[in-house]
């Protein structure tokens, strides 16, 4: 995915560029369209017939048609016009690559073979292939849909189905910096595991010795009592301190991984297409080449059937548990890496023509099978060191019973532990023992004892691979597997925010290149809070909250968005312009019903499995050598809220900043898209509405949606003011008489969250005297359209008004970020320095937090993701969470 770097970097710049004179772009948006001055039309609102969006350029057929070409006897569309110089992917395969490269994530290898294994083995694909087709690919066939038609990143393009809905680009950009902020820890890890994997002896494989002055030794105690991996990673990888209240020495070896991460990071992302245009051939790939050869590894070692069979076995009773249907829906969701805008970016360099529907099939399946595949290798390699587990447990057993009783004993008769025996020796003495305690071997139990995340990873898998003969050689492809399936999602997520950022033009003059390195670096210096003995308590708060929360609020947004404000049937006529082909009646069930109650079910159940469960982390205790749960202090409560809330704060504040005329994103031109050039290439002919669709979408027989219904004209004369409010609530035809110029107008031009979103101007032929009208068709983007005719002259003077509002807009943005950003910082500082006196992280908190019982935000996935991603577990290895 680093050769996305510079296309996301560059989209900015053409998404954003300085708004073009009102006079051009009233003229472009009024070719082909008029309103008559009686106001007699047949359709109102975004969704209407009257909203038909087509693009600059697009009405103009003389000027611009399409040519059939052929190649390999297929059809080839080629605008005459062609397309404003924009960047564009170097093939379909590196499309492919790219976003197959950042939905699949670790959470596919860490999180769901564990997850299957957990809820039910074969019946949870059940609950996981239904959630896939309900909320996963619709949702990720709406992003690339929505990306490929107006050509834009996450900002741009929910800026541009309503300025009111512009808080759901910034909110992804949000949560995509929180997650980059953790998620580059965990390559951090994988960076520190794969280097020590060069040593002739891994260091995990047995426990360090302790010496004495007189030159004798003994293990560590702590080793002894958890295993060599467990002590590798908590006590040398982590250096874990006892609680998140008490960190102990700065972790200087995960602090050197991180700013190395950071700077490969920055290294891929600075690279544009030609320099680093075959990346993602590497990054994309090696993780299934290293998959492919684990899996030939897996099924020839001893007890992997044993694994396989307990991955798939499949228990029925699971499928009635919520549950299991709460995490099959959360996987789902953050394995795609879903609202990350990533995918949006993605998409909006895909040629318009591209076949997104395909794609979204496609790209969902493989990240899916992905999956399933690695459930495999996983759990025959799980099954492999149970099972070796299990004899060694039965030779020790057996060779404890057989000194003792002799090699003729009866396994069910044995004595209980404490009996006294009395032993015959050889010379015919007798001598007294004690019945010890056996160890108990089964086999079940070694193959229930896995885990997720960091716990598969860097605890079950390490001591697996420690069976193998060649141990190094597996480490080393194991761990470089992680840092490829890690680096492709990190890129994805960081470039959402790089590209937020220049979408925001709060730096406007400042090359993107100083730009992205002054984010890894900020991002470099704040990670640093994961590299100390607390660090991995911190990292669990932030992959349990960051992403999941927001990232589902998000998301229903983007459903509600599409099939509420841009309008269903609108959407179904883009799709079918650029594939030739119109989305059935499922997808328009799931965008506007299904998706939407999926996402609300799952927000819903994970608030009341924290609210009866609670939440916690799982701190480290030496003395037993296992985790003990812990509850959150109050000041990481309050972090938990600040995570969550200055993410999905911005899609309620933009609407209401907006509401009161201040603008936070500018309003600027429609993306170059030829709708007609598309209608002609692919022979489409008009949509006629289905009963179907009436019955379901209310989409009426003339191809218009349900709106608010429109009033009787309200005339208004010279200095006569109407509040805005009333207009809103009356839908009017508003119609302006006088010549001179007033003052009402001014307002409702001046207040763009009405006027800047479309505004379209044809002279018409006056009825009476030498005068002309221009007839000003206005939408708000909230189902409501006024009409306002005046004399021509008015026109001028509120552009020039609106030219000397924009420097204050930008400003106020600017200060508005700062303020933000330094309140959050402040609360922060409040939160870390009181949080010694706060909490004593009391034992027996409740189960995992997240949208999935203590889940990652997705492998982004999303992770926010995600931002696929995958799920990193709890300190101690027990609990996971999707990331992105």
């Amino acid at each position: 995915m680093a050769n996305t770097a510079h296309l996301v970097r560059r989209q900015s710049s053409r998404d954003l560029n300085p708004q073009r004179s009102v006079d051009r772009l009233e003229l472009k948006e009024m070719r082909g369209r008029l309103v008559v001055e009686n106001g007699n039309t047949t359709s109102y609102g975004t969704a209407n017939a009257a909203f038909e969006d087509t693009s600059p350029n697009a009405k103009v057929k003389s000027a611009c048609s399409s040519k059939r070409g052929s190649q390999d006897g297929k059809a080839i569309f080629r605008p005459e016009c062609g397309e404003e110089e924009r960047e564009s992917w170097d093939s379909k395969l590196t499309f492919l690559l790219a976003t197959v490269g950042y939905a699949v994530g670790l959470g596919n290898v860490w999180r769901f073979p564990y997850l299957a294994q957990k809820n039910g083995g074969g019946a949870f694909l059940i609950p996981y292939f239904v959630m896939l087709a309900v909320e996963g690919i619709p949702i990720f066939y709406l992003e690339l849909a929505i990306g490929q038609r107006l050509r834009k990143g996450a900002i741009g393009v929910w800026n541009q189905v309503s300025p009111f809905l512009s808080g759901i680009g910034i909110s992804s950009a949000v949560v995509s910096f929180n997650v980059a902020l953790y998620y580059n820890t965990i390559i951090a890890w994988c960076l520190f595991y794969f280097v020590q994997s060069f040593q002739s002896q891994l260091p995990w494989a047995e426990c360090p010795k302790v010496y004495f002055p007189n030159g004798s030794y003994s293990l560590e105690p702590e080793c002894v009592v958890s295993s060599p991996t467990q002590y590798f990673w908590y006590r040398t990888t982590l250096m874990i301190s006892e609680d998140i209240n008490t960190p102990e020495a700065f972790n200087w070896k995960i602090a050197l991984a991180l700013v190395v991460a950071w700077i490969l990071v920055y290294m891929c992302m600075i690279k544009g297409i030609a320099s680093s245009g075959k990346v993602v051939y590497v990054t994309a790939t090696f993780p299934y080449i290293v998959l492919i050869i684990f899996f030939f590894r897996g099924i020839t070692l001893k007890g992997a059937f044993d694994g396989l069979r307990h991955l798939f076995t499949p228990s029925w009773h699971t499928i009635l548990d919520p549950v299991v249907w709460l995490e099959a829906g959360t996987q789902i969701f953050f394995s795609l890496g879903l609202a990350f805008g990533g995918l949006i970016a993605f998409s909006s360099y895909n040629p318009v023509n591209n076949n997104c529907y395909r794609d979204a099939l496609m790209v969902s399946m493989t990240n899916c099978f992905t999956s399933m595949f690695a459930g495999i290798v996983v759990f025959s390699i799980i099954g492999f060191k149970a099972t070796m587990v299990y004899d060694k447990c039965l030779s020790v057993r057996n060779i404890t019973i057989s000194g003792l009783l002799g090699n003729g004993f009866d396994e069910t008769r044995l004595p209980p532990e404490g009996t006294v025996l009395r032993v015959l020796n050889a010379d015919g003495s007798n001598t007294s023992v004690v019945m010890p305690l056996l160890p108990e071997c089964d086999l079940q139990k070694e193959l229930d004892n896995s885990a997720s995340g960091t716990g598969l990873a860097f605890i079950i898998f390490t001591e697996a691979i420690n069976q193998f003969p060649g141990a190094q050689f597996w480490s080393v492809l194991f761990f470089l597997m992680l840092f490829t399936l890690g680096i492709d999602s990190q890129f994805g997520t960081l470039e959402g925010v790089v590209t937020s950022i220049v979408d925001l033009k709060v730096f406007p003059n400042l090359p993107k290149e100083i730009l992205t390195g002054g984010i890894c670096l900020t991002c470099c210096t704040i990670s640093m809070a994961f590299a100390h003995g607390s660090g991995s308590y911190i990292f669990v708060l932030f992959d349990n909250y960051s992403g999941n929360f927001p990232l589902l609020i998000i998301a229903l947004f983007e459903c509600i968005g599409v099939a509420y404000v841009y309008g269903l049937k609108r959407f179904a006529d883009d799709i079918e312009m650029m594939t030739g082909q119109r989305p059935g009646l499922y997808w328009l069930i799931c965008w506007k019903y299904l998706s939407p109650l999926a996402m609300i079910s799952i927000l819903v159940a994970s608030f009341v499995e924290i609210a009866v469960d609670g939440s916690g982390y799982a701190a480290w205790v030496p003395s037993k050598g296992d985790t003990v749960k812990h509850e959150w202090p109050t000041w990481s409560v309050v972090l938990i809220l600040v995570l969550v809330f200055s993410s999905i704060a911005w899609i309620p504040g933009a609407a209401i900043a907006r509401l009161f005329g201040v603008v936070i994103i500018d309003d600027n031109e429609k993306a170059w898209f030829p709708a007609d050039d598309l209608k002609d290439f692919h022979g489409i002919m008009p949509h006629e509405v289905s009963k179907a669709e009436t019955l379901l979408f209310c989409i009426r027989a003339d191809g218009t949606e349900e709106q608010l219904e429109r009033q009787p004209p309200l005339r208004v004369q010279a200095d006569t003011e109407i509040p805005i409010v009333t207009l809103l609530a009356g839908n009017h035809q508003v119609k302006e008489f006088d010549s001179e110029v007033n003052d009402s107008f001014q307002q409702l031009w001046a207040s763009r969250w009405l006027l800047r979103v479309a505004v379209a101007a044809e002279v018409v032929e006056a009825a009476e005297g030498p005068d002309k009208e221009e007839i000003f068709d206005i939408r708000d983007q909230i189902n409501v359209k006024y009409y306002i005719s005046c004399k021509k002259g008015q026109q001028e003077q509120v552009k020039e008004e609106q030219k000397e509002e924009q420097p204050a807009d930008n400003k106020l943005t600017i200060l508005s970020i700062l303020a933000a950003a330094a309140g959050v910082t402040i609360l922060l500082a409040y939160c870390c320095l009181g949080g010694e006196g706060n909490g004593n992280g009391n034992a027996g908190g409740g189960g995992g937090g997240g949208a999935s019982s203590g889940n990652a935000a997705a492998d982004s996935g999303s992770a926010g993701g995600g931002a696929d991603g995958g799920d990193s577990g709890s300190a101690g290895g027990n609990a996971a969470a999707p990331e992105n």
